[in-house]
């Protein structure tokens, strides 16, 4: 069931064929950290197989306040920001951001995978979802709630876990306001909610697919 749940999803978000003809993205986007009073804009990079980096720029009451800069080559990453020391993911936050910069996402949902299984069916807004439980073989598990009508993935449940202690803290992520591009579906808005930093909303304001990106765009900068 879980199997049927998940092919039904990804032939919802536009379907192999036309998720394979993409093996680039940059996407520019603003971002509100509602219970700081932060707003920030920036733009992320991904590149197949698994390359990210995201660069962000932080603002209160209008004014620069700092960047944020998070990358991912493949094999190592982390995050470095001017007012905080950088940071270098080890261990199972390593493990659990490779597993989740797998380009093709959901696409490639049996990739190294323990089990998924439906655990059941709820609501996310007025919405009818199934429940499945994704448990990887390194990287945490997961949960996303999927729409009964559309198969678009809705909501997903999981942790994020520190890079110097066994702490996890649970996260939160409501996705929405879908559009296709280039023939697949992406939500250009996402609400993330974690216990330390309350509601960050992300809007997307532009996406574009096969563009040339430099390397240097998923390394620490020098």
């Amino acid at each position: 069931r879980a199997e049927t749940i998940a092919y039904d999803d990804y032939d919802a978000l536009g379907g192999e064929a036309a998720w394979k003809k993409i093996n680039s993205r940059e996407t520019k986007f603003e971002i509100d950290f509602e219970n700081q009073g932060v707003k920030g804009s920036g733009t992320s990079y991904a590149k197949f197989p698994n390359l990210t980096g995201t660069d962000t720029n932080l603002t209160a009451l209008g004014k620069p306040i700092g960047t944020v800069f998070e990358y991912f080559d493949g094999t190592n990453g982390g995050q470095t920001a001017s007012f905080a020391p950088s940071e270098i993911y080890t261990g199972q936050r390593l493990e659990d951001v490779k597993y989740e910069n797998d380009f093709y996402g959901l696409l490639n949902w049996k990739n190294n995978l323990k089990s998924a299984e439906v655990t059941g069916i709820g609501k996310v807004g007025e919405e009818d979802v199934y429940v499945v439980k994704f448990t990887p073989e390194k990287a945490s598990e997961y949960t996303y709630f999927i729409s009964q009508k559309t198969f678009l993935p809705l909501k997903r449940t999981s942790v994020i876990v520190s890079s110097t202690s066994s702490q996890k803290f649970p996260i939160t992520q409501i996705f929405s306001d879908y559009r296709a591009v280039d023939g697949v579906m992406i939500p250009f808005k996402t609400v993330t909610a974690s216990p330390s930093m309350g509601d960050v909303v992300t809007y997307l304001k532009n996406v574009k697919h096969n563009v040339s990106i430099e390397d240097a765009k998923f390394k620490p900068k020098k």
